[in-house]
């Protein structure tokens, strides 16, 4: 709130000088933001979405044996505890824009884990590895610990449940600015029980996300922060209905953004606000101008199969929040509609 009534006043200020919006903002990007394309917005929520599929799909991994029924090693928490912290470390980067990415390392089918590996490897876009990772996740802090003087780890870091913390050891896997979530005994040990008594498999979904963890950087990846850490215009809309809980306003949240003349930075921050919507099942009613005439499928029918499928879908009338949930492609094309449709309204 802050850095939005120093910007309301900046631009308060600018008006009394005779400078225009326009002018106002194209100053505020030349000190240190530049608006995000439209099309890089579109894969970093993609990004994000495949962080999530793919988190599910080791976690279904990991629970599961080779004949498709659920493990019933009494051990099961162990390993549903490396899966949950390498799910929430992806997660997180993929949120944050980051390229880094935490993979368990399991033996090849046949074989077994060799005496003293690691548990979990980070790995950077080329697939160097950063840092491995041992895990231990015992009863209590004591038995957590000690486990780590049963064997020659060498420089692998030690991951122990929320709490057990002790000396070298952490709760959390951490690169640069990416962390996992901390997980607990007990938490693991519930997933277990679920997945052992009712065949429930841990599922991760945007609503792993903190409010402030979706305001904050989706504001930084809708438009670039300045030096400062300042956000300006439609990042600000954003954050500040995201952290509050508010429903999202499709209308509202253009107006605010179109209002700071940077197309761009309104259509971006428009397609976060309608995923974010979309994913946490809060969309209000938008009415977007899509044409009889079908426009939009016209333009995008040779661009890509995915848009021509998705503005079809739209068309016809399919529900929106499966439209926008099932192609960051879709999101993009709706939040270019509504921006098109305040601006020419």
């Amino acid at each position: 709130m802050a850095v939005h009534e120093e910007k309301k006043q900046s631009l308060r200020a600018a008006n009394a000088e005779g400078m225009g919006v326009d002018s106002w903002l194209a100053r505020e990007i030349r000190q240190g933001a530049r608006a995000a394309s439209v099309n890089e917005f579109g894969t970093y929520l993609t990004q994000v979405d495949v962080a999530i599929r793919e988190a599910n799909i080791d976690l279904a991994a990991t629970i599961t044996t080779a004949e498709g029924r659920v493990s019933q090693n009494p051990n099961l928490d162990g390993f549903i505890f490396e899966s949950d912290h390498a799910a929430s470390f992806n997660m997180d980067a993929a949120l944050k824009g980051e390229s880094v990415r935490a993979k368990v390392l399991r033996p090849e089918t046949g074989q077994t884990y060799a005496k003293n590996s690691a548990d979990i490897a980070v790995v950077d876009a080329e697939g160097n590895v950063l840092q491995e990772v041992q895990a231990k996740c015992y009863r209590d802090a004591e038995h957590s610990n000690m486990a780590f003087e049963e064997g020659d780890y060498g420089n692998q870091g030690k991951l122990v449940p929320k709490g057990h913390e002790q000396g070298e050891s952490t709760s959390q896997i951490q690169q640069g600015n990416v962390k996992s979530k901390q997980v607990s005994k007990e938490e693991a040990k519930t997933a277990q029980a679920k997945a052992q008594r009712e065949g429930d498999v841990p599922q991760k979904s945007w609503d792993d996300f903190t409010w402030r963890e979706l305001s904050v950087n989706i504001g930084k990846q809708t438009l670039l922060a300045s030096a400062q850490g300042a956000i300006i215009s439609t990042s600000i809309s954003l954050a500040v209905s995201l952290t509050q809980q508010e429903e999202v306003d499709g209308e509202e949240l253009v107006e605010v953004a179109i209002t700071s003349g940077s197309k761009s930075g309104a259509t971006c921050a428009t397609a976060g606000a309608l995923k974010v919507a979309a994913e946490l099942d809060m969309l209000p009613r938008i009415s977007l101008p899509i044409p009889e005439s079908d426009i939009l499928l016209g333009a995008t029918i040779n661009e890509t199969s995915t848009a021509s499928v998705t503005a079809a879908c739209c068309s016809r009338g399919r529900d929106l929040t499966s439209v926008l949930k099932s192609s960051s492609v879709a999101v993009g094309i709706l939040a270019s509609v509504v921006v098109d449709g305040a601006q020419t309204a």
